[in-house]
């Protein structure tokens, strides 16, 4: 009998007849955990399941159809029915589906969402998938179009993303509302022409030499999203003219050699994954100038290599670009920003740019990258009236050095924030030129977010040193940290959730520098014991502060007002208080052994009093 309206959980063991859902939701759990819902048991057993409205849920179980050898079962999907599964699969019997307006919702993340049933036919209802966000399933099932019902097409829902690639003979129109619709070669039939429509920003891409050409032509006016390009359509032709709304995306890293027309020149990309190389120039057409807007996912990149010469300027919403060519970037015109970077962008820079000026012509939100490599690390950086912009470098696993020179905004050198995470190493950005103003006017050194600036011992700024944000900054000598104050500075080093790493096994910092030590920071004294980085200026603040090599990291001022918590981590997080003569230590946070084990050593040379706690694994000296 009809199911309707309720809501009910239970396990279901459907042998043979049927069962009709018109409504409600009906949660149907397996007879034994992490095993399938099965339905058509025994020889000679036919099970059908009709859901004509409401929800039908196996969570993220398997719906097993035609269980045994001999039986067999069908899923009707029908309009308002919807299937919640991980996985749609045949038994060792018979299985079939019929689609006719109804869902099939996934779960989590499946290579075989749907596969192996005996028939899957649509009819003019067609068939709905949903996927949530952040899963990604594909079903390999072939979906045939039915006879009997012709004109039924496909619908995606959902954010996550969905892959097609069963021998579909599908032939009605396709929807994709959300998320990202993959097509394998013989997703869509021979001679496909229904038409496709984009909402929500979605995308849509066929893994096929052609399948780009061949889908940019059924896009509807309305459609609204991109179009993803494989390495398969590196060489297709996009006539995207007549299409307001549509950009290109990227599945991975290929360069594109096709022939692009965009709609009034504008060149809009929005990778979702991996690097697009577009390597043609890009120039003003009569009654329309070229411009370029980039708004891609986070970590993804468009690689301009063309010698170009639009005027209409450049727009980073989002995601990063990388110049290949001076003129990657079109023509700038003096006093007017050209290029706009938005917060959070990437701006990589590999070439060497012909004009001095170039940076006059951009304009940066806060917190935008830039990142230099190959020839970019040549480059005359000229900041003064451009805010905002760090310079670091995207390469992790060569040291990179600054070979141009750098005239930063004001009085602030902006470094680091490239948002790439080295762990423990010291590969990065390397500047050795880093300087006083005009007359000796101070400049310090700002390095906020994840991202690794090495100073090496030859830093001659005068205005102090902060490492903020997981910035990590390294250092060869004490002047790594700019000139020596001639008097104390208590707060001529900051560190505020920042990281400090030494790359000599000895290290030395000038007694009247200062360090103040907040938020969660981490020390990084290079080499074994006894390397060591010697730290005799007064520390303060209340950081958790961190070890994490087996140099000591020796502590020797003589007013130290630190009240923190140490940690003493790896094989041998090792810290010395004291140098014999000097010995200073006021916090009662406590020094933690929390790796295999830590090493105290306190040195001096005198009698003393303080009090604190050394706990966990460690030696105490």
């Amino acid at each position: 009998a009809p199911y309707a309206d309720g809501v009910y959980t239970g396990m279901w063991h459907a042998v043979h007849g049927g069962m009709t859902l018109a409504g409600g939701h009906f949660t149907a759990l397996p007879t034994f955990a992490n095993a399938y819902v099965r339905a058509g048991i025994g020889t000679g057993s036919a099970f059908a399941l009709t859901l004509a409205g409401g929800t039908f849920d196996v969570g993220a179980n398997t719906l097993r159809l035609g269980e045994t050898a001999g039986a067999s079962a069908t899923l009707t999907l029908g309009a308002g029915g919807r299937l919640v599964a991980q996985r749609v699969l045949r038994g060792d019997g018979s299985a079939a589906l019929v689609a006719d307006g109804g869902t099939l919702q996934a779960v989590g993340n499946a290579t075989d969402h749907m596969q192996g049933l005996s028939s899957a036919s649509v009819q003019d209802g067609g068939l709905t998938f949903h996927v949530p966000e952040n899963v990604a399933v594909s079903v390999s099932q072939p979906l045939l179009e039915d006879a009997g019902s012709p004109g039924g097409g496909l619908v995606k829902e959902g954010p996550g993303t969905l892959t097609l690639g069963g021998a579909n003979t599908v032939a009605g129109p396709l929807a994709v509302n959300g998320g990202a619709l993959k097509l394998e070669a013989n997703a869509l039939p021979a001679g496909y022409d229904a038409p496709i429509t984009l909402a929500n920003e979605a995308a849509i891409g066929w893994n096929k030499t052609g399948g780009a050409t061949a889908l940019a032509a059924l896009f509807t006016p309305q459609t609204a999203g991109s179009l993803m390009l494989f390495a398969a359509n590196a060489a297709d032709t996009i006539d995207l003219s007549a299409l307001p709304g549509v950009s290109l995306c990227t599945d991975s890293i290929f360069t594109y050699t096709g022939t692009l027309t965009p709609y009034t020149n504008l060149y809009r990309f929005a990778p979702r994954s991996g690097t697009l190389s577009y390597e043609q120039p890009i120039i003003d057409l009569p009654g329309a100038t070229g411009r370029v807007e980039v708004s891609g996912a986070a970590g993804t990149f468009v690689r301009l290599a063309g010698d170009s010469a639009y005027t209409g300027g450049t727009l980073l919403e989002s995601g990063g670009i990388v110049m290949a060519h001076a003129n990657a970037l079109g023509a700038r015109t003096p006093g007017t920003s050209d290029i706009v970077c938005r917060s959070g962008t990437v701006l990589r820079v590999q070439c060497s740019l012909a004009d001095p000026d170039f940076f006059g012509c951009v304009a940066a939100d806060p917190e935008v990258s830039l990142q230099l490599s190959g020839e970019g690390l040549a480059n005359t950086l000229d900041f003064s009236a451009t805010p905002n912009l760090f310079t670091g470098t995207e390469n992790t696993s060569v040291k990179s050095y600054f070979t141009g020179t750098l005239t930063p905004y004001g009085d602030t050198y902006l470094l680091g924030n490239t948002g790439i995470d080295v762990g423990d190493g010291g590969y990065g950005f390397t500047i050795t030129n880093l300087t006083d103003g005009a007359g000796g006017a101070p400049r310090r050194v700002l390095i906020s977010g994840v991202g690794v600036v090495d100073t090496r011992n030859n830093a001659a700024h005068s205005g102090g040193t902060r490492v903020e944000r997981g910035g990590k900054i390294v250092v060869t000598g004490d002047r790594g940290f700019g000139t020596v104050p001639a008097l104390f500075d208590p707060s001529n080093i900051v560190f505020d959730s920042g990281v400090f790493r030494t790359e000599n096994r000895y290290v030395t910092l000038a007694p009247t520098r200062g360090i103040a030590f907040n938020g969660t920071c981490r020390i990084h004294a290079s080499g074994s014991l006894p390397a060591q980085l010697m730290i005799p200026g007064d520390i303060t603040g209340s950081a958790t502060l961190r070890m994490t090599d087996m140099g000591w990291v020796t502590f020797a001022g003589t007013n130290n007002t630190y009240q923190g918590r140490v940690q003493l981590e790896g094989s041998w997080g090792a810290m010395m208080i004291g140098d014999g003569t000097n010995f200073s230590w006021a916090s009662t946070g406590g020094i933690v052994g929390t790796g295999t084990r830590g090493w105290l050593y306190l040195n001096n040379g005198a009698e003393d009093t303080f009090e604190d706690t050394f706990s966990g694994k460690g030696i105490l000296t």
